[in-house]
């Protein structure tokens, strides 16, 4: 098609040259003659083009980061999960009517990828998808009872699985596995007896933190650690007796050297050598009752973001040094309990009331926190919330 239209208009331009007119109209024609030349030379410079170098469509917008969230059974008798396909500004169930959620309540996440999520829960209750959440199925629980409610998981290298929590007569359970689920390693529970383990963390395969605090109802923190996967533990101790005074709830590392770890009253404590040395602080100034720190995630070494009881959300850019108070979003009273962040904008805390009536939600800030948004709500507390890696 393109030579076709190249010669029509090469016999056009010839023959126009070719045409004899009087001298007084030869000017004018001459002038008409090249206009009209100036027009097909510039549709042939468009034919040209439009077939050598044709438009390119737009690229495709990148894809929003996933997220999932858990939560307290709701009114179906079933664990909440819920799943968000555009960065938490919108949220669907998944797992309705599972029978591997009926009658557990879901404490913690960990998402290994889009596809592969694994979840802990109440009643020995241990649950994953491999298809990003259209199904849900039970893993094989480790042999401790039926009685024992997980607080926390934590997976390193996509195969070791490490999890946390109590059973009966307050004993402290940490497992782990290496296969997927199939078989667990019970740790002495004789060591963790009396401890709630809210807390897990596994840095890598031989290095694992784990907290909690007394479960006879006197704050009394528990801090213990593993360099040889398991094979041995060590308690550690901190400076000023922090222990006695601070019950811990969570764990967090960026790497083997720098930890944070949080828990009662807004008390922390972080060490930037490998836990050779802890330094001993709290948010809110010496600590407030019933400000609890509940969830807490490092962005890097210096910026952390944590989200606390009664609505309490705060952030810090110098290792604690200093912390910005951030201003919730309806409804309040809430304890805020997990945040999780995909960047320094983009983030997302789960919440669950303080007292009546009985609620839970979710917010979003894409903006570093400078405003929350509430997007979900529910009858039933939410614990905990994740990204997606990327």
């Amino acid at each position: 098609m393109k030579t076709a239209f190249n010669t029509t208009i090469y016999i056009v331009i010839n023959n126009l040259f070719r045409i004899e007119q009087p001298w007084k109209k030869q000017t004018m024609f001459f002038i008409s003659k090249i206009f009209t030349i100036c027009i097909l030379a510039a549709m042939l410079a468009n034919c040209n083009k439009d077939s050598d170098d044709p438009v390119k469509p737009p690229p495709p917008a990148p894809a929003k980061p996933m997220a999932w969230a858990v939560g307290q059974q709701d009114s179906t008798a079933h664990a909440m999960i819920l799943f968000s396909a555009d960065s938490g500004s919108t949220w669907v169930r998944q797992g309705v009517n599972s029978t591997a959620l009926q009658g557990v309540d879901a404490s913690d996440l960990f998402v290994v990828d889009t596809n592969n999520v694994w979840v802990v829960c109440t009643n020995n209750t241990i649950v994953k998808t491999t298809d990003g959440g259209d199904s849900w199925s039970k893993v094989n629980s480790p042999p401790v009872g039926t009685d024992v409610a997980y607080s926390s998981i934590s997976i390193v290298d996509n195969s070791d699985i490490w999890i946390s929590g109590a059973g009966i007569n307050n004993k402290g359970i940490v497992c782990k596995s290496t296969d997927e689920g199939e078989s667990w390693t019970v740790f002495d529970t004789s060591y963790f007896s009396g401890f709630l383990m809210q807390g897990i963390w596994a840095i890598n395969s031989q290095i694992i933190y784990t907290v909690g605090n007394n479960a006879f109802g006197n704050w009394h923190g528990f801090i213990a650690r593993t360099l040889d996967g398991g094979l041995t533990w060590d308690s550690i101790s901190l400076g000023d007796n922090y222990n006695k005074y601070v019950g811990w709830i969570g764990v967090q590392a960026t790497d083997e050297n720098h930890l944070v770890i949080h828990g009662g009253n807004g008390h922390y404590s972080y060490t930037t050598n490998g836990g050779q040395t802890w330094n001993n602080d709290s948010i809110y100034g010496g600590g407030a009752v019933g400000l609890d720190i509940n969830d807490l995630i490092m962005l890097d070494e210096t910026t952390w973001w944590s989200a606390c009881d009664f609505d309490k959300i705060s952030i810090t850019y110098d290792s604690g040094l200093t912390w910005t108070p951030q201003e919730s979003d309806p409804p309040s009273n809430m304890f805020l309990l997990g945040i999780d962040a995909y960047n320094n904008q983009l983030a997302l805390i789960t919440g669950g009331s303080a007292g009546l009536p009985l609620g839970g939600k979710i917010m979003q800030t894409t903006d570093g926190g400078n405003t929350w948004v509430t997007k979900y709500l529910t009858t039933n507390a939410l614990w905990k919330v994740a990204f997606a890696p990327h």
